[in-house]
């Protein structure tokens, strides 16, 4: 069956497409960055992440990273707004 250790919020079930990653992933936000609500510029803004905020990716759908930020918040962001943290 799926393994889902990895993905943060078990309570959330994974949407159609939506691919666990094997480990969660250190992200920054490379610009000031709209997370939403789901995986689509047609959901509503969740928060807004400054430039630079550390954020951890947990899954994806297409081009779109589930993460959450320190605070526990939690949303989707285009891969082009983030990148690995260094």
């Amino acid at each position: 069956g799926a393994h889902r250790a990895s993905v943060a919020d078990d309570s959330a079930p994974l949407r159609p497409g939506e691919t666990p990653f094997a480990r969660p992933i250190l992200l920054q936000c490379t610009a000031q960055t709209n997370v939403r609500a789901g995986p689509s510029t047609t959901f509503p803004v969740a928060f807004t992440a400054e430039r630079g905020t550390p954020l951890v990716g947990h899954s994806h759908v297409g081009d779109w990273l589930r993460v959450s930020d320190d605070g526990g918040r939690r949303g989707w962001v285009h891969l082009s707004l983030v990148g690995r943290r260094n």
